[in-house]
């Protein structure tokens, strides 16, 4: 059981250091290129909507960081990982590879936590995936039901 719970706050930190790299990323290519393809001005609304069907509140219903990230086609075990987590909520990421997709990420208000965040990825206006995930020292993530690992 040990090596399960290792694993999986393993896999955590490797993405929270993906989300890092992709933020910097970002921030130098608004930089050099300026912003670019945004975002639906109604993408917002969309995705908390979607979090309230979930029974997630989120704080003021406005995301604490808009960003957007690719997909790699080349996909790792990291990525796999978390594409099951994607599938057992009915998405699939793997369908968007090579995909530059935008991430919504929220402060979630309703549950015991108050270091928890919810992430919701969008292309299109689409919602094709997301997590709930805490970003304290003993992280861990979950589906939008809170229970789905």
């Amino acid at each position: 059981m040990y090596g399960v719970f290792k694993r999986k706050k393993v896999i955590f930190y490797l993405l929270s250091f993906l989300a890092a790299i992709c933020s910097v990323a970002f921030a130098v290519s608004l930089l050099s290129k300026g912003t670019g393809k945004e975002a639906p001005k109604d993408s917002n609304s969309v995705c908390v909507s979607f979090l309230k069907g979930k029974k997630v509140s989120v704080t003021e219903d406005k995301p604490v960081s808009i960003e957007t990230t690719s997909i790699k086609k080349e996909q790792s075990e990291v990525f796999s990982e978390y594409n099951e987590l994607q599938k057992k909520q009915g998405f699939d990421l793997s369908a968007y590879s090579g995909k530059t997709v935008t991430k919504y990420t929220y402060r979630v208000t309703d549950r015991k936590r108050n270091d928890l965040v919810a992430v919701v990825f969008l292309y299109d206006g689409k919602i094709i995936g997301g997590d709930i995930h805490c970003i304290g020292a003993d992280g861990y993530m979950t589906g939008f039901d809170g229970e789905t690992v």
